[in-house]
């Protein structure tokens, strides 16, 4: 996940290209969890730790997550609630431990992971019973220019974290090589108030 001076650097060099739509999604304040057919790991790519993955038992979502992946799909999933959240944001959240389901990923006949456009993979994560992030479809113009464009559209995401910005090769944007982008079919952005909130007059 790209920070917005990385993102800006890359768009000045005709990286990126953006195509008009893209889409945007809440920041959740938790940890990431991926959970793929090779077993669970931390977003390091090491071993869960047994703290997170005892988080996901109490969420209530562990039996359905370990069906989804024993049958080849990868999970990107952001495991939070009242008592894990490192930042503060989910202390009046409803439930000790949640998740949402944030990306999901397939491997093609050449053995790399694919990133599902948000449709499928929220179709596919609620077919398994998971709850995937609430996402939208906005204009491109909020990430033309980082970080000042991107910290104006923070004005909609009071009591989160932040939010994520993504852009996919299937709704047209060219991305980069780097990070594995163009390979898996995606770019993400991350706007934080801890970071641009400053920057929002």
């Amino acid at each position: 996940m790209l920070v917005p001076h990385v993102y800006r650097r890359l768009l000045r060099r005709g990286r990126v290209r953006l195509a008009k739509t893209i889409i945007i999604e809440p920041k959740y304040d938790g940890v990431l969890l991926v959970a793929s057919p090779r077993g669970y790991f931390n977003i390091l790519g090491w071993r869960a730790p047994r703290y997170l993955l005892r988080a996901l038992e109490e969420s209530g979502y562990a039996e359905n997550v370990e069906e989804m992946r024993r049958d080849g799909f990868t999970l990107f999933i952001e495991v939070f609630g009242k008592r894990l959240t490192p930042n503060g944001y989910h202390l009046r959240h409803h439930r000790d431990y949640d998740i949402r389901v944030l990306d999901v990923g397939f491997a093609g006949i050449d053995g790399k992971l694919r990133l599902l456009p948000p449709e499928k993979a929220a179709d596919a994560a609620n077919l398994y019973g998971l709850p995937f992030v609430e996402y939208s479809y906005e204009d491109s113009s909020i990430v033309e220019e980082p970080p000042e464009s991107m910290a104006e559209a923070l004005m909609g995401f009071r009591g989160w974290e932040g939010y994520v910005a993504k852009l996919y090769s299937t709704h047209g944007h060219v991305l980069p090589p780097d990070y594995e982008a163009r390979t898996r079919g995606s770019l993400m952005v991350k706007a934080r108030w801890e970071t641009l909130g400053k920057l929002v007059g």
